[in-house]
């Protein structure tokens, strides 16, 4: 069998397995003669980091496939677990990450999580002793104090095995603060679907409340309302796009304000959350009442439509900021995106590239346990441990990976042009 088809083979074992840890089901059976391990992809397969979590598991099979399926003396596969919420809880990321704790032959899980959903899987992760790739927010206190009880309340294990590959919110701060005529600008973070989320799932919580104290009422027990399991759910964390207006707002000494106080004479910096459905529309609605210098960044590094964002504001410097999770033009970024393009028909960019790297050096780190069983500790100490000369995944040792960028774009002639700056 030709190099080709071989991978070729791979591959499609692969998608497979994919399919199946996408429905719950085991992934693809291993030989009798080999044990197993499995890297995991966790993230909503149809919201905002679709693309990104799709992306990131065409890497990882790109880079299976080369090995032919091996890691050392094991088998290796890959399964998908979605961690989408609903409801405006976070139930279903916790469900998710369950199902990956429970399996012993997880060795590492990639993730494309907002903030809430990573403060609900993450705990159980470590608690898991697994290794957290994570490819969502940008969220300083996954590795490092942004706030009281971090990272600490992420690492129940004592110990850290998670590391951020996206550019931090600090990182698009000093982006921001280097644009030009953004100083002392007004931030607006556009989390209006976030709040509808709650809203709704305040009312179910209340309506299932209601039905528990009537049912305890009936049976003639004494049931306080606020011990009602329907009023115990996980509660929801800061939005990614207050979250990161307000490091925004620090960076550039402005401040945060309402869509609704928005002075229309000052530079306007709009932060839509991952919720929004359409960043760019409900950009453009804060954007309207704007005549000065605006900036629009959106906390899933989703791009924003230039011909709409451009509307009505010629003449007037706007200005795009987007994070990228690892290089998408150099020779081996152009060489993966073609490979992924022949393999399964489609082009994710940087994603596939993030998810590519890691996977081979979780796939190295793999090769060197030389016992039959993957030591989970020490193959997850290994695997976020400071390499900042390792070529695929360079880490420091505040848990970030050098591998994305921050860029900043101006919109120039109804497109997005880099900006000097």
């Amino acid at each position: 069998m030709t190099t080709r088809r071989r991978f070729a083979a791979v591959c499609a074992a692969l998608s497979t397995s994919i399919a199946l840890g996408s429905c719950g089901d085991d992934v693809v059976e291993r030989p009798a003669h080999r044990p197993i391990s499995v890297i995991y992809v966790a993230g909503d397969p149809t919201g905002p980091w679709a693309a990104r979590t799709e992306g990131l598991a065409d890497g990882v099979k790109l880079a299976i496939a080369e090995r032919n399926g091996l890691i050392g003396e094991r088998a290796v596969s890959i399964a998908v677990v979605p961690t989408q919420q609903r409801d405006g809880t976070n139930v279903s990321a916790s469900i998710g990450a369950g199902r990956i704790v429970r399996d012993s032959r997880a060795v590492a899980i990639l993730g494309a999580y907002s903030a809430p959903e990573a403060a609900i899987a993450v705990p159980q992760f470590n608690g898991g002793e697994l290794a957290f790739l994570q490819f969502g927010s940008g969220m300083a206190g996954l590795t490092a104090a942004e706030a009281p009880g971090e990272p600490a309340r992420y690492q129940p294990s004592g110990k850290r095995f998670e590391l951020r590959i996206t550019p931090s919110d600090a990182l698009v701060g000093k982006r921001a603060r280097e644009t030009p005529g953004l100083r002392r600008a007004q931030v607006v973070a556009v989390t209006s679907a976030y709040r509808a989320q709650l809203s709704e799932a305040a009312a179910v919580r209340a309506k299932a409340a209601a039905a528990d104290l009537a049912s305890a009422k009936k049976d003639g027990d004494d049931l306080l309302p606020s011990t009602s399991p329907a009023l115990t759910n996980p509660s929801p964390e800061i939005p990614d796009a207050e979250r990161l207006a307000a490091r925004v707002a620090e960076a550039v000494q402005g401040q945060v304000v309402s869509a609704a106080d928005v002075d229309p004479a000052k530079p306007t910096i709009i932060v839509t959350d991952p919720t929004e459905p359409d960043p760019t529309l409900a950009a453009r609605t804060v954007l309207a009442k704007v005549r000065g210098a605006a900036l629009v960044v959106d906390a899933a590094d989703r791009d924003f439509d230039p011909a709409v964002i451009g509307r009505g504001r010629a003449g007037r410097p706007t200005f795009e900021i987007r994070r990228s999770i690892a290089p998408a033009s150099d020779p081996l970024a152009r060489q993966l995106r073609a490979r992924e393009r022949e393999a399964f028909g489609r082009d994710r960019g940087a994603a596939v590239v993030a998810g590519y790297r890691a996977a081979q050096r979780i796939l190295d780190l793999g090769e060197r346990q030389p016992e039959r069983t993957i030591d989970r500790v020490a193959f997850a100490t290994a695997l976020v441990a400071a390499a900042p000369t390792d070529q695929n995944l360079p880490t420091t040792a505040t848990g970030d990976a050098q591998l994305g960028s921050v860029g900043l774009f101006q919109l120039r002639a109804g497109r997005w042009v880099p900006s000097a700056r």
